[in-house]
């Protein structure tokens, strides 16, 4: 049996090919670690285990897209994809209101990491959520500036305005809504 320690590159290797015995080693090495996070900041253990197992499928899911490269240290890496499940499990069961990232005992890295992960698809999501509580005439205005790149012109004619500054107040207090 090999006993030297599984490198990072070893146990995506693991993820990559379904490798039990190097996903066991994995298991072992990272599942106390984020037990221990978990439970401080408000968890139990079986949130702990559901948490682990959603990142490591979302890490399988990661390794089996061959432009994924890891540029961090894979502890770092895999502790971001827990601590995102673990907020979203937050906001789940409203425990999660006022959690501020601030608040979890995390390293720089790891919150820059969190922080980076989150912005794609919260962001959006929030885009949408907001965008979709607009009255029709701001949700036309700005669909037309800023996802058609429609000309200031056009949207003059289209919505009926009277004057380029008219269209850019009105877009202002759309974006500001």
């Amino acid at each position: 049996m090999n006993h030297q320690p599984y490198s990072d590159k070893d146990y995506l290797d693991a993820f990559r090919y379904s490798d039990e015995v190097g996903l066991l080693h994995f298991r072992r090495k990272y599942l106390p670690r984020t037990m221990a996070q978990i439970c401080k900041q408000g968890g139990d253990e079986h949130d702990a285990v559901d948490v682990f197992q959603e990142a490591q499928i979302a890490l399988f899911l990661k390794v089996q897209d061959s432009a994924f490269e890891l540029t961090c240290k894979l502890g770092t890496f895999f502790y971001a994809l827990c601590q995102n499940q673990w907020l979203n499990v937050l906001r789940k069961k409203k425990k999660g209101v006022g959690v501020r990232l601030e608040d979890l005992n995390l390293s720089i890295d790891e919150k820059h990491l969190i922080v980076h992960m989150l912005e794609g698809k919260d962001r959006m999501d929030f885009f949408y959520r907001m965008f979709n509580k607009l009255g029709e005439n701001c949700k036309k205005l700005l669909e037309l500036a800023l996802i058609q790149e429609t000309p200031a012109e056009e949207i003059i004619r289209i919505m009926g305005y009277g004057s380029l500054s008219y269209l850019y107040k009105r877009k202002s207090d759309c974006k500001e809504s």
